[in-house]
C-alpha cells in the first residue's frame, strides 16, 4: 500500500514538472487600437509564432477591438497584422493583458497610369418583309424598319 501511494505521488510530481520544462500555456487578453485615433480595430489578425517561425494558433479581434488568445508557450512570439498597418511581433513575457496600438503604414505612389479605351457603338436593325430598310447589310423586310440607322 505504501509503495502504491509513493509511486502515485512520484508520478504526479513528475508529470506536473513537464509543464515547466516544455513551457507554460497562458491566456492573454487585450485591446488593439489605432495609434493616432485610438479607435478600436476590427478583425486584426493575432498569431502565435514558434521558435522556428511557424504559426501555432491564430485569432482575430471582435468589433470592439478586444481579443482573448490562448498561447501554448509563453516563450513564443505573438504577431499582430492588419491591412494598412505595420506588422508587429513581440514576446508574451508572462503578461496576461497586452494592449496594442498599431501604427498606420503609408505607401506613396510615384506614377499614376491612366488607360483610355474607345467604346464602339452598336447599331440595331430590325426589319420584316421585303424592304431593304436602308441598312448597309442589305437585310430585307416588309419595309417597316426599327433601329438606329445613322
Amino acid at each position: 500500500m505504501k509503495k502504491t501511494i509513493l509511486l502515485t505521488v512520484t508520478l504526479i510530481c513528475l508529470l506536473s514538472g513537464f509543464n515547466f520544462v516544455f513551457g507554460q500555456s497562458a491566456i492573454i487578453r487585450g485591446t488593439i487600437v489605432d495609434s493616432e485615433t485610438n479607435e478600436p480595430l476590427v478583425g486584426v489578425n493575432i498569431a502565435e509564432i514558434d521558435k522556428n517561425g511557424r504559426i501555432i494558433t491564430g485569432n482575430v479581434t471582435d468589433p470592439n477591438g478586444n481579443y482573448t488568445f490562448p498561447v501554448s508557450d509563453v516563450n513564443n512570439d505573438i504577431q499582430i497584422s492588419y491591412i494598412g498597418y505595420i506588422k508587429q511581433t513581440f514576446k508574451v513575457n508572462n503578461r496576461t493583458t497586452i494592449d496594442i496600438k498599431l501604427e498606420s503604414e503609408s505607401i506613396s505612389l510615384e506614377d499614376v497610369q491612366v488607360v483610355g479605351q474607345k467604346n464602339w457603338k452598336r447599331r440595331f436593325y430590325s426589319c420584316s418583309g421585303q424592304g431593304n430598310c436602308g441598312n448597309p447589310n442589305g437585310i430585307k423586310g416588309n419595309g417597316k424598319c426599327y433601329g438606329n440607322f445613322s
